[in-house]
């Protein structure tokens, strides 16, 4: 029960500090993650980019990251990107729908998979 309870809190402190409106993410936001449950963050990026996730069920951990400066909802993408290939998972898109699985399935999927694109700065 107080797992639950902190998983409750901490899922609306995330809606409540992280959330953007439109307007809000045509100027940025600024990524800040301790200790987040994948699921959750899975979450707040499809609410972010408007993209529909699968997330296999192995896929399982928590995310920590922050960023310094506002981020462009492409970036913020990028990261989010980034940091499950960091933890062993892909991010496989197909026509609308953005799948989440381990590394491992790499082999036996034959769909290319997602990467941070580079960004001229």
């Amino acid at each position: 029960m107080k797992q639950y309870m902190q998983r409750t809190l901490c899922t609306l402190l995330l809606a409540g500090l992280l959330y953007t409106s439109p307007a809000g993410a045509s100027e940025g936001v600024v990524l800040n993650f301790n200790e987040v449950d994948i699921a959750t963050m899975v979450k707040f990026m499809g609410d972010l980019t408007g993209k529909t996730f699968v997330l296999d069920d192995r896929v399982k951990g928590k995310f920590s990251f922050t960023s310094t400066a506002k981020l462009s909802v492409d970036e913020a993408y990028e990261v989010f990107v980034s940091v499950l290939l960091l933890k062993n998972y892909a991010v496989i898109e197909i026509d609308d729908v953005v799948r989440i699985v381990p590394t491992a399935d790499l082999l036996i999927v034959n769909e290319p998979i997602m990467a941070p694109e580079k960004t001229n700065k």
